[in-house]
């Protein structure tokens, strides 16, 4: 009985140990901290219902790709990535060509720490569907619809 009550003492006292030593590494989290720095030379272009963004990317061999990210005309938050090799990004889904969009670019490392935004204001130019809805025509025919 006394050899009993030894090996439950003994399972006891490691249960506490392992739990003690749970709380303690799950208390221990990692920091996501980066070197890298904000995107530079931001320049845009409109294009229609959107824009082209280039910029000059940070110098750093940890950099993964830049993330742009904007609320498109659907109240959609949206985000594009683009990789570390290209200078450009691409933000579509903008259809009010009266107004300027802040869209917002960050570089993002390997280890998923994220950089300074960079904040950028583009207003694109007319949506293609606004062209089109501007200058179509319909007309009656025989038996159907004529469209210009």
């Amino acid at each position: 009985m006394i050899q009993f009550v030894n090996i439950m003492k003994n399972i006891i006292k490691s249960l506490l140990l392992c739990a003690l030593s749970a709380l303690f590494f799950s208390s221990c989290q990692k920091e996501l901290t980066t070197d890298l720095t904000a995107v530079t030379d931001i320049t845009w272009e409109a294009t229609s219902g959107g824009a082209i963004i280039t910029y000059t990317a940070p110098k750093n061999n940890n950099l993964q790709y830049i993330r742009a990210d904007y609320v498109n005309d659907l109240g959609n938050a949206v985000f594009n990535v683009c990789s570390v090799y290209d200078r450009k990004i691409e933000v579509s889904g903008l259809m009010d060509e009266t107004k300027s969009y802040p869209i917002t670019l960050t570089s993002i490392d390997k280890n998923g720490a994220s950089s300074p935004v960079a904040t950028v204001m583009v207003t694109p130019s007319r949506p293609y569907i606004n062209i089109v809805k501007d200058n179509i025509s319909f007309s009656p025919i025989m038996g159907g619809l004529y469209i210009t």
